[in-house]
């Protein structure tokens, strides 16, 4: 397991998802990714490949018709499904 990085293997990645979660929302802080993927997901089905903490779940559900985010981290789903709320939204490991 690498140490001191954000990345996949590391310790933070999998164990310091609060850390993780800072760095995730600190990347697109003028939200303009957030506002193309709105109109391109209005109505349709999403996967977001690699989700994370959920950083666009709860932001882009209300948007499409269906919402599904995998990861391979536990750690991170674990607290995606604890922030995200919508009938829409599902996590797979």
């Amino acid at each position: 397991m690498k140490k001191g990085t954000l990345s996949e293997g590391s310790e933070s990645y999998y164990t310091k998802n609060k850390i993780y979660e800072k760095f995730c929302n600190a990347e697109d802080k003028p939200a303009k990714i957030l506002k193309i993927l709105k109109e391109i997901v209005k109505n349709k089905i999403v996967l977001d490949v690699g989700c994370g903490t959920g950083k666009y779940a709860t932001s882009l559900s209300p948007f499409a018709k269906e919402y599904t985010g995998i990861d391979i981290s536990q750690e991170q789903l674990k607290l995606a499904k604890k922030k995200t709320k919508g009938k829409n939204i599902k996590f797979i490991c």
